[in-house]
């Protein structure tokens, strides 16, 4: 039932990974001060960061509802075991 949750998830991990290292390297290949062309550069990574843990978060609740309203025992024990 969560397979479909379990890969948007893993694919928003990556982006956020990806996207850290983006605003990480524009970090150390831009020192301060910064131009508003840089700092513009880097809010759009954070904001894109910040929209991904947005999403992660409500996943992570949907599957968790997914899980609780699971009937078979089994069932609901292997999603727990996943998340």
């Amino acid at each position: 039932m969560s397979d479909r949750l379990q890969i948007n998830l893993q694919r928003t991990y990556n982006e956020v990974l990806e996207s850290r290292d983006e605003y990480n390297t524009m970090l150390a290949n831009n020192p301060r001060p910064w131009s508003k062309d840089t700092r513009i550069k880097l809010g759009s990574r954070l904001q894109v960061i910040k929209q991904h843990h947005s999403y992660m978060l409500q996943a992570l609740e949907k599957w968790e509802d997914l899980a609780r309203k699971t009937k078979d025992a089994d069932q609901r024990t292997a999603e727990y075991e996943r998340s």
